[in-house]
């Protein structure tokens, strides 16, 4: 199926290097909506049936996300893209962690910056982990994780 759906793209996308780009940042998104949505409803639930803090939600929702998102990116995502050997599967694990922490910061800062700072309702840190972290953990997973 992919093979027929690249050669389609490669008509309106002639260079290869670009549709690989392409087929990554489709994979992340189909297993980032799959962990975005996790952690949407975790910190949702959290926050409005359980009553705990936004910021304390979103460091469990993004910790319970980050086991998931490890396997989905590194064997999904990512799959064909950059060394897999043995040797090296304990430095791409803790730059997958550094990215997590990374990701993880991105969401609290606009947890806090949304409902703490500008009060605005306790939903809106989802459009932050729909809209904004996304596209830097894109960024880190593919030129430093698993590059």
């Amino acid at each position: 199926m992919t093979g027929n759906l690249d050669h389609l793209l490669a008509r309106f996308v002639p260079d290869a290097d670009h549709r690989i780009l392409f087929w990554q940042v489709a994979r992340f998104g189909i297993a980032g909506v799959g962990l975005t949505a996790l952690v949407a409803v975790l910190y949702t639930a959290q926050v409005y049936l359980l009553r705990v803090q936004p910021n304390l939600a979103t460091t469990i929702a993004i910790i319970i996300a980050t086991f998931p998102g490890y396997f989905l990116h590194s064997h999904f995502s990512f799959a064909g893209h950059g060394a897999r050997d043995a040797h090296t599967a304990h430095i791409r694990t803790l730059r997958f962690a550094v990215t997590s922490l990374v990701g993880f910061a991105s969401n609290n800062l606009g947890t806090w910056t949304l409902v703490s700072l500008l009060h605005e309702p306790k939903w809106t840190p989802n459009l932050f982990f729909l809209f904004v972290t996304p596209v830097v953990t894109f960024a880190l997973n593919r030129k430093w994780v698993f590059a």
